[in-house]
């Protein structure tokens, strides 16, 4: 069955998230995060996951924020597979960029950066070798 796709979200021009979906699961985000903004007090350090915290901050600045679908029409494991390399692909040349939380344990080690610090949790973070 073939009705899964690939989205990213942009904020102020800049790809934050990328995701994969089916229906309306590209708008949840957002819709979320403008609820959130609307009924939680001044401090957004409690929410999570990172993704919606940095959602409910970039609504509450008054960002351009819009999600596009990448392509669609795929099956889910195309869906997956194709998520799975876009964010292994800004992690290894954008690391910080996306919203999306990156565990490197569970990540192929070819798309692992130079450097890199996850704000979100450091046991999500590997080692780099040293270089000379």
């Amino acid at each position: 069955m073939r009705s899964a796709y690939v989205y990213e979200i942009v904020v102020d021009n800049v790809p934050r998230y990328i995701g994969k979906g089916r229906n309306d699961r590209l708008f949840s985000h957002v819709k979320a995060a403008k609820c959130t903004a609307n009924r939680c007090g001044e401090s957004t350090d409690h929410l999570g996951p990172r993704v919606h915290r940095k959602l409910v901050e970039a609504v509450r600045a008054g960002s351009l924020i819009r999600e596009n679908i990448l392509i669609s029409g795929l099956t889910d494991r195309a869906a997956y597979r194709l998520e799975s390399w876009l964010i292994g692909t800004f992690h290894k040349n954008q690391a910080g960029q996306l919203w999306n939380t990156i565990d490197e344990r569970f990540l192929d080690p070819q798309y692992l950066p130079d450097e890199w610090s996850n704000p979100e949790n450091p046991l999500y973070r590997l080692q780099r070798l040293l270089r000379n």
